[in-house]
């Protein structure tokens, strides 16, 4: 993505593959990169042409702020004004203006959390103990894996172990069956993905989950095949 570095009657001046070389510039206003700014600027002359200087008071572009133009009553600086929420605003200075802005961005709602829904495979469900089982756990939102998430496996109701999901968004572990065991997966959500449950059913008699959510009964694995 181009990154915004400064402006230049009234065009943007953009910054592409800063990281590499060679570094290229564009504008908003018109098309082709170039190698230097003032190459840049000299595409955006050539495309203003000879604008008349304003005569009278106006308001004039100033800066960018938290990606909301802010523009100054000209001549001498009297106010700076920006579209707020949908609303003109001015303030007689800069920082004001800012604060408002500010408190405007920090006001507005967080963004809904992403679904998720987690399924939970052992292989294999029987067998005499003591036997090995592999315990696969899929973690996905709208059907698009989730990757690198901490999943949290229960056994018998108490914390087994935990492991993060892959880039596939899934992750794989591994037990020993020694007597009858159910197995539950678990994972908590953050701040960009909700929590998941696969049935509704409420948290497996004595665990300890501190409140964090509900759990995911997977398997119920039987000595002996019964």
């Amino acid at each position: 993505m181009p990154q915004p570095i400064g402006e230049y009657r009234g065009c943007t001046i953009l910054l592409y593959n800063g990281n590499r070389d060679p570094v290229l510039y564009g504008n908003s206003c018109t098309a082709g990169l170039r190698y230097t700014i003032d190459r840049v600027k000299q595409d955006i002359d050539a495309f203003k042409g000879d604008e008349p200087e304003p005569t009278g008071d106006y308001w004039a572009y100033h800066s960018t702020y938290r990606g909301i133009e802010i523009k100054v009553w000209m001549p001498g600086s009297k106010a700076y004004g920006a579209w707020v929420d949908n609303d003109w605003v001015a303030r007689a200075t800069l920082s004001a203006l800012k604060t408002l802005i500010d408190a405007s961005i920090e006001s507005e709602p967080p963004a809904a959390k992403k679904p998720t829904t987690i399924t939970i495979d052992v292989s294999p469900t029987s067998g005499t103990p003591p036997y090995d089982v592999m315990i696969t756990v899929e973690l996905t939102s709208n059907g698009a894996p989730v990757p690198y998430k901490s999943i949290r496996l229960y056994k018998n109701d108490v914390l087994k172990m935990s492991k993060s999901t892959l880039a596939n968004g899934m992750a794989t572990f591994t037990d020993t069956v020694t007597a009858v065991s159910s197995y539950y997966a678990y994972f908590a959500g953050d701040s960009e993905y909700e929590g998941c449950s696969t049935d509704g059913d409420g948290p497996p008699p004595g665990a300890a989950l501190g409140g964090l959510g509900l759990l995911v009964l997977a398997a119920l694995i039987l000595r002996g095949g019964k």
